[in-house]
Order: structure tokens, then C-alpha cells, then sequence
């Protein structure tokens, strides 16, 4: 057994943390988070401290962890509403290898989605087809990596968000 896990590392790390409560949410979370991201996103999951979340997902993201950058993606797509941001994210995921994001993005860009799935985007047949044919290359190889994506491919504008809705008037460049 990992010391990690012995009575007397975690009387060690409670006395540290002055909490038995704060010591075993730190346990669970390495148990159940991979370990590469060297973070944990639980907080931002379960909707408590969604600033320490947000954070650590972020870092997550920075480092290259698709899953982290799906997150974000998720995120504001859904709690903040900010359509061009939230597909900023999923992109920065394919280009990690984000097969998930790929099939996400390509149904964003397809004609026969429904308009608040393709979250008030124009379809774009060229777009659907690059992630689909993506999906297909991560489905055939999940190590593969797509470092110039987001240069080589820039997202178009939302129609009504412009590339962020918190900032309207905002390009990309600036």
C-alpha cells in the first residue's frame, strides 16, 4: 500500500491542514483526478468554490490537458453563456488531442444540428468536415496532437458575440 494512503499520513496531513474534512477531500481528490494534470476539478464540477476551481482548470488547461481545456469549454458554454469563448476552449482541446471536442465542434458547425446546439453558430460545411476528419484521426491514433490548429483554422465570429462576449468589440490579435 502507498504511504499516501496509511492512518498515519493522514493523521499527518490532518494535523497539517488543521481538518480532517479538508484532508479527506484532498485525498479523494487525487483519487479520483488524474494526477497528470497535477490538479484537481472537482471544485469547479460540484459548484463550490467556483474561483479555486476555475483556477486550477485553467492551469490544467495551460499545460496542454485536454480534458481540462473540454472543461472550460463546458463551462462557458453553459454557466456563462459565452458562446465564442466556450469554443475557443473545445478547440484549444482538439488541439490537445481532444477527441470529445472534436466531435463536439464538428456538430457545431453541421446543418442538421439544431440551432442552440450549435450554440447560435452558422453552419459552416468546411469546419464540420476538418473536426469530423479529426475525430477520425484521434479515434485511429489518441496520442496525436494538433500544435497549429487554432492559427491555422481560426473560429469565425458568433453572430451575435462577436469572438467574446464579455468583450464585444474585441479581435483576435489584439
Amino acid at each position: 500500500m502507498s504511504d499516501l494512503y496509511k492512518p498515519q499520513t493522514l493523521k499527518l496531513y490532518a494535523q497539517q491542514a488543521g481538518s480532517v474534512r479538508l484532508t479527506l477531500d484532498w485525498f479523494a481528490n487525487k483519487a479520483f483526478y488524474p494526477p497528470r494534470a497535477g490538479v484537481h476539478i472537482k471544485p469547479l464540477i460540484n459548484g463550490q468554490k467556483k474561483d479555486l476551481g476555475l483556477a486550477y482548470t485553467h492551469c490544467a488547461a495551460s499545460q496542454g490537458y485536454a480534458p481540462a481545456s473540454y472543461e472550460l469549454g463546458a463551462y462557458y458554454k453553459i454557466v456563462e453563456h459565452n458562446f465564442p469563448k466556450a469554443l475557443g476552449y473545445y478547440q484549444a482541446s482538439v488541439s490537445q488531442g481532444g477527441k470529445s471536442a472534436a466531435l463536439f465542434i464538428s456538430g457545431v458547425f453541421d446543418k442538421a444540428s439544431p440551432d442552440v446546439d450549435r450554440m447560435w453558430y452558422a453552419p459552416d460545411e468546411k469546419l464540420r468536415k476538418l473536426y469530423d476528419g479529426i475525430y477520425d484521426k484521434l479515434a485511429a491514433d489518441p496520442d496525436l496532437r494538433f500544435p497549429n490548429l487554432i492559427k491555422d483554422h481560426p473560429l469565425p465570429p458568433h453572430p451575435t458575440q462577436g469572438y467574446d462576449a464579455d468583450r464585444p468589440d474585441w479581435k483576435p490579435g489584439q
